[in-house]
């Protein structure tokens, strides 16, 4: 005797990605840029070049779509090749603190783009295991997270 058995689909839909938005927010950013040798030129308080090693450290508020406060990014990049700053290419983490919870970020860029993206690669509460990309985009960036079920 045999038996077969049968599995049919059924009608709940998976759900799709969440995304949030944020705009950074220049009151209350902080800045660091460790210069290790050779020293990089300054220009206004900025170096004008990054070499390998150099780090740089951030923090910039977060505000949500309806202008209120929403949380902080904290920024940590080191130099993986140098030359001018804006061209300089960095390899970033970042943590992004939340009402509810963090979001964990990690990116190759150069500051002299207009747009970075990178891998959401973890969270804790209400985002613990997240996963998905983010990208930020602009002079006062607008940062978007599309966090993957």
């Amino acid at each position: 005797m045999s038996a077969a058995i049968l599995a049919v689909g059924g009608g709940a839909q998976v759900p799709g990605p969440r995304t949030l938005t944020f705009t950074e927010v220049n009151k209350g950013s902080t800045f660091g840029f460790v210069d290790n040798p050779p020293r990089s030129p300054r220009q206004h308080g900025f170096p004008t070049r990054a070499s390998v090693g150099d780090a740089i450290s951030l923090s910039q508020p977060l505000a949500d779509q309806g202008g209120q406060s929403a949380g902080t990014i904290h920024v940590s990049c080191n130099a993986t090749r140098g030359g001018r700053f804006d061209n300089a290419a960095f390899v970033c983490h970042a943590v992004t603190r939340l009402r509810d919870g963090s979001i964990a970020l990690e990116a190759a860029l150069r500051f002299g783009d207009n747009q970075v993206t990178g891998a959401i690669t973890g969270g804790t509460g209400a985002y613990d295991g997240a996963r998905g990309t983010f990208t930020s985009r602009g002079e006062r960036p607008v940062d978007t997270f599309v966090l993957l079920p």
